[in-house]
């Protein structure tokens, strides 16, 4: 049971208010499109949406159990290939590291492992309330680079019809909202090199849920022919939708200003774990280890793993409506962060932590 009631399938330890936040962003986005459904259609297809790992994939594997460290526990998602290289170092190096200082030195070496952190308290959260209020506009575009200038919403609705949208997004969040573009009419080109394939590729079922109105391309930016035949799509494309790590981009040598110089009316929307001008903004997590980071899966004495990745399905929901106002805009860079897409659940939890301390307090004998 949640705040927003029982959610069938969804194992225990859903968030409150989950559903309730992705319908705000459904419902935006279909007005956008000047489409609007009863709300229990709008349920029945957010639900269908978060479950979809679950649903499609009968073997998909359980949450990944916190691992005790010192006085607490991270999370952990390294992959096989280097789980030997990272077991050795947390077995001998970093032995005797806490929580914190374990996740520092393993993100130092690109392994994917954040702390559980305790949910904030009311005071904190209200300390960081500027700081949320920038990660809220982050996440609804409001923070943008390179902008043309009349970003002001469009009263009519958006035709997606004749747009062209890059998809360099991977696993969840960044295809979700690819996918939705996809279903509201957009060409969508997806770029899923076999030199470096998107993660759920060997997931046949979600894979293909997720890309399957998608063009699938396989272009290797490393070499010249494929970059050539990229540059060539980007002519003509509204969109470009990406989910590397911050230096990824730049690394490859498409940061911003260069994919504006070679489509002036593009406009870029990346997906990050963490918000830019955070400690973590380098940091590699998916949205289970953004769950463990946010407080959410330590509200308790013990960590709760997150059931299933709902921090990815609110981004990609998030991502799909900011995407639905940048197709008309040109030399826009606008970001969606999992952790930004969650927040407001963060500070649901922390204020019915509150309340049930100071119910408590109010309960207790005063004495005399």
């Amino acid at each position: 049971m949640t705040a927003d009631g029982p959610v069938d399938g969804v194992p225990a330890g859903l968030p409150g208010g989950v559903i309730d936040l992705a319908r705000s962003h459904w419902r935006a986005a279909e007005r956008a499109v000047g489409r609007h459904h009863p709300t229990e259609r709008d349920d029945a297809a957010l639900t269908s949406l978060l479950l979809a790992p679950l649903r499609l994939e009968p073997d998909w594997p359980a949450p990944t159990p916190p691992r005790p460290v010192g006085r607490g526990w991270v999370h952990d998602e390294v992959t096989d290939d280097d789980r030997a290289a990272f077991e050795a170092a947390a077995a001998t190096t970093w032995a005797d590291l806490g929580p914190e200082a374990l996740a520092a030195a393993s993100q130092e070496l690109r392994f994917p492992v954040v702390p559980y952190r305790p949910l904030p308290r009311l005071g904190e959260e209200s300390d960081r309330r500027e700081s949320d209020r920038q990660d809220d506009d982050r996440e609804h575009g409001d923070r943008r680079e390179h902008q043309r200038g009349d970003g002001a919403d469009r009263p009519d609705p958006v035709d997606c019809s004749q747009s062209l949208v890059v998809d360099l997004s991977t696993h969840w969040a960044g295809p979700l909202a690819t996918k939705l573009l996809a279903e509201a009419g957009a060409r969508v080109v997806k770029v899923d090199p076999d030199c470096r394939p998107d993660g759920f590729r060997t997931r046949r079922a979600l894979y293909h849920d997720l890309n399957g109105t998608k063009e699938v391309v396989d272009l290797d930016l490393r070499r010249r022919g494929d970059r050539d035949r990229f540059e060539r799509l980007l002519r003509g494309a509204d969109l470009v939708v990406e989910s590397f790590s911050r230096r990824v981009m730049g690394n490859l040598g498409y940061d911003p200003a260069t994919l504006f110089t070679i489509e002036p009316r593009l406009s870029l929307l990346s997906i990050k774990a963490f918000p830019v001008d955070t400690p973590e903004q380098d940091w590699l997590a998916y949205g289970p280890g953004v769950h463990a980071t946010s407080g959410l899966g330590l509200i308790g004495p013990e960590p709760r793993p997150a059931p299933v990745a709902y921090a990815d399905f609110l981004a990609g929901l998030s991502a799909f409506r900011l995407a639905l106002r940048l197709l008309s805009e040109s030399a826009v860079h606008a970001e969606v962060a999992l952790a930004a897409a969650i927040a407001p659940l963060v500070r649901l939890a922390a204020r019915r932590c509150h309340r049930t301390r100071s119910d408590r307090r109010d309960g207790e004998p005063t004495g005399g």
